[in-house]
């Protein structure tokens, strides 16, 4: 039989959130994460917010995602402010933010593509907006079709030698990619992708459940699901979809009944 072992590694006083291991790394990462999503730059104060990571922190919930393009930037700037303002230290908590190509601040100037200019740009200006040295995992959301792999693979080899990142991975890659990621990592003495972001709930299993199983057992890549709860062909569970407004909510739950003369 096969067991899973879980692991406590939260903040002090903390000892309810079971950490499981990232694929094959030694990194420890809770059950639940925390996303500093496009909430967090419109419709959420910057009390509530800080107020909001706050609790997740004190509970266990140390792996804070975010991004450069949620809001054009504003989510990292927001939880960089709140990281500073409470005096954390760095070693309790986890932070991964995702590098957009074709969308966000970086690609202000027009330099659209994975190259290695634009990745190490645009990570080292993530960095200055969420005011840390380095960050835990940085991902590469979407592929680039028209950058060789080696030049993304070796940019990746460059930051996490440089100490601005201690894993890298990627968000919505196909396993196919993936695996060419893998193996030119390897050829080349680089360090390979750690961990696969994906949309995984009952209405999208295919990815997670048919296509990646022999990447996790051959690879070790780790799985980081998100939006478990945007499950758009349930009504019901629209309730707490996070991009439910109330209005929408309300007028998708009422039903136009047409009585009919007997």
């Amino acid at each position: 039989p096969r067991y899973e072992i879980f692991h406590n590694f939260a903040p002090p006083n903390v000892t309810a959130m079971k950490y499981r291991n990232l694929g094959k790394s030694g990194l420890k990462l809770p059950l639940l994460g925390f996303s500093v999503w496009s909430a967090f730059g419109t419709r959420v104060s910057d009390q509530a917010a800080e107020e909001l990571i706050a609790v997740a922190y004190e509970n266990g919930l140390n792996y804070f995602d975010t991004g450069d393009a949620f809001v054009n930037g504003r989510c990292e700037v927001m939880l960089g402010n709140i990281l500073k303002k409470r005096g954390w230290k760095r070693n309790s908590y986890m932070v991964c933010t995702k590098l957009f190509w074709n969308v966000g601040p970086s690609c202000a100037q027009g330099c659209i593509g994975l190259s290695r200019k634009f990745l190490v740009e645009a990570l080292e200006a993530s960095l200055k907006r969420l005011q840390l040295k380095y960050v835990d995992i940085v991902l590469i959301n979407k592929l680039d079709g028209m950058c060789p792999m080696e030049e993304i693979v070796r940019a990746m080899n460059h930051v996490i030698d440089k100490g601005m990142a201690f894993y890298w991975g990627t968000c919505r890659w196909s396993p196919v990619h993936i695996m060419e990621a893998f193996s030119v990592a390897r050829q080349f003495n680089c360090p390979p992708p750690t961990v696969e972001q994906m949309e995984y709930h009952m209405f999208t299993r295919e990815k997670m459940e048919l296509h990646m199983p022999e990447l996790y057992h051959k690879l070790g890549v780790g799985v980081v699901a998100w939006s478990p709860y945007s499950l758009n062909q349930d009504d019901g569970i629209q309730l707490i979809s996070r991009h439910s407004s109330q209005e929408e909510r309300i007028s998708r739950n009422t039903k136009h009944v047409e009585l009919t003369p007997v």
